[in-house]
């Protein structure tokens, strides 16, 4: 088959992990790496961004060990390609398997590495990295009491949401502006819990 076929394979898997077929979509997916394998010279960046699909349904279907796979099979296929962009993406996706498998200090070091490269991204795509990273650190310094660190990275997780919301409010689809907002609030309610954890810490403050 052809790249064009391969490539169809690949807007099918889309589609179906969009309605939440992820089986499904991951054998369109499948498909669709076989059939870029047999071309030559092989299409590197196709084939990268088929993984990366690959690990995002693996992500939603809660397979973390093989996203990680999918994520790392992206990164080495884009390797033979110039598009930094995309890395940035692949690696963002790559921290947050590494962080569902509980490995935070790796997560942290990638979502940095993907964020060091976000320059060629639109907005939205650089956000959704500043939130990655920013949401992780907070998770950790909550979870480990360090109240000084989160000093710092607070002011970071609250200006992406600020960004993230004029980003919102620029939108015109209702569904595009829904989709935005359930992007947020996980870091909105993290920046929440992590205000009230200072403020509690504060002499002055009376419980």
């Amino acid at each position: 088959g052809s790249p064009a076929i391969a490539g169809l394979y690949n807007n099918l898997g889309n589609c179906l992990a969009e309605e939440g077929a992820l089986q499904a979509a991951l054998n369109a997916y499948r498909e669709a790496l076989r059939i870029f394998n047999q071309n030559r010279p092989i299409p590197h960046a196709g084939i990268a961004r088929v993984y990366n699909n690959t690990g995002t349904a693996c992500l939603e279907a809660g397979q973390a060990g093989a996203a990680l796979d999918a994520f790392e099979q992206a990164l080495r296929a884009l390797q033979a390609g110039p598009n930094a962009g995309e890395r940035a993406v692949y690696l963002k996706n790559k921290g947050l398997a590494l962080e569902k498998l509980g490995r935070q200090d790796e997560a942290a070091a990638v979502f940095a590495e993907a964020l060091a490269g976000a320059e060629m991204l639109d907005p939205a795509a650089q956000l959704e990295i500043r939130l990655a990273w920013a949401s992780l650190l907070c998770r950790r310094q909550l979870a480990a009491g360090d109240h000084a660190a989160l000093n710092r990275t607070l002011p970071m997780l609250e200006q992406a949401l600020q960004f993230g919301d004029s980003l919102r409010n620029r939108l015109q689809a209702p569904g595009s502006r829904q989709h935005w907002l359930d992007q947020l609030r996980p870091a909105l309610q993290l920046a929440m819990e992590a205000c009230y954890r200072l403020w509690k810490t504060r002499p002055d403050t009376a419980l």
